[in-house]
């Protein structure tokens, strides 16, 4: 249990170091204000790939869980990251083609 408990907890400060270093959407431009951060559509692209890293990111520490979990809760819980965090990249895909901004 307490194996689990510490594996958890590794795998959730894991997660949340990664998203946190990635966060390019901070500025310390003050509200109102213009800047270069060029047109919606590059805004656009670039949070998608953004977001699909991240996403692949996911699904690697869910096969991971997967692989060496020694516990069966953190096992399902890897297949379970894997099969959302797939699902959701293959509808932002979808969804980032029909707008056209893949």
């Amino acid at each position: 249990m307490r194996r689990m408990f510490r594996f958890s907890l590794a795998v959730i400060g894991a997660l949340a170091i990664t998203a946190c270093a990635n966060d390019t959407t901070r500025t310390d431009t003050p509200a109102g204000a213009t800047g270069t951060a060029g047109t919606a559509a590059d805004v656009d692209k670039s949070w998608v790939a953004d977001q699909l890293e991240d996403g692949d990111r996911e699904v690697r520490l869910g096969r991971l869980a997967q692989e060496k979990g020694s516990h069966a809760d953190v096992r399902a819980f890897g297949a379970m990251l894997v099969e959302h965090h797939t699902m959701a990249s293959t509808d932002l895909k979808r969804v980032a083609d029909l707008h056209g901004i893949a």
